[in-house]
């Protein structure tokens, strides 16, 4: 009867050793797989959370008072589904100097409509027909950090979606218009514009870019004359707005 020599009995312990440690290695990731992989049994994880159809936050659609210019009373018609984080920080304060119970409950929810209201015969009517995204706007007989006047109120108006994104914001055309104090004879006098600011009273420089060239434009709002001053062709620019 053959010895088996104590050098085979460490060679065939190394290799089951190894073997073991193989099948463990192996039930371990199986484990880790299940637990985590992409066909995992869970069908939530911890990063998603699932909420009711009856639980969902409503669209809260509200007014709020905004001043007394003149003979009317300004309102802002405001919408939840409009975030509008900073974009009227640099609005004059006289915008809100009413008393803070006449005031919504957040500053960063979109204006997507004016209304106005005499105060003597309590005709009420809204600045546009539909609703949509008032991006940026200056009330008539305002005066700027420069002692600028105008005499109309303009408004940085957001139509619609133009880029398919689902989101109304800078990215989309701004059209610009201009009105009466009291919301009356509105008028567009530009579809898409990218910068503009008031340069002296009741002047108007913006501009306009046609994915090529980039045109320079004085409005004189008391004229209601709208001049070509320069072109050129660059780059897109970046928008920016401001009429204070």
């Amino acid at each position: 009867m053959k010895k088996i020599s104590f050098e085979l009995i460490k060679k065939i312990d190394f290799v089951l050793i190894f073997i073991f440690l193989i099948l463990g290695i192996i039930t371990w990731a199986i484990v880790m797989i299940d637990a985590f992989g992409p066909f995992s049994r869970h069908t939530v994880s911890n990063e998603v959370t699932i909420v009711e159809d009856d639980t969902k936050e409503e669209i809260r659609e509200y007014i709020e008072f905004n001043e007394k210019l003149k003979d009317v009373f300004i309102f802002n018609l405001k919408s939840s589904k409009i975030k509008a984080d900073g974009l009227y920080d640099d609005i004059s304060a006289s915008c809100f100097k009413s008393d803070s119970s006449f005031l919504g409950k957040s500053y960063n929810e979109g204006i997507t409509n004016f209304i106005f209201i005499k105060d003597t015969s309590y005709e009420e009517y809204k600045l546009f027909d539909s609703n949509i995204f008032i991006y940026k706007y200056r009330f008539a007989e305002e005066k700027t950090r420069n002692d600028i006047y105008c005499d109309k109120n303009i408004y940085a108006v957001v139509n619609e979606d133009t880029n398919d994104d689902k989101t109304l914001n800078s990215e989309d055309n701004i059209a610009l218009y201009i009105s009466d104090y009291d919301g009356k004879n509105l008028i567009k006098i530009s579809n898409s514009v990218y910068k503009a600011r008031i340069t002296d009273n009741n002047q108007l420089l913006f501009t306009e870019y046609d994915g090529n060239l980039l045109t320079f434009f004085l409005y004189d709002i008391n004229l209601n004359k709208k001049t070509k001053l320069k072109s050129a062709e660059q780059e897109v620019p970046e928008k920016y707005i401001s009429f204070y």
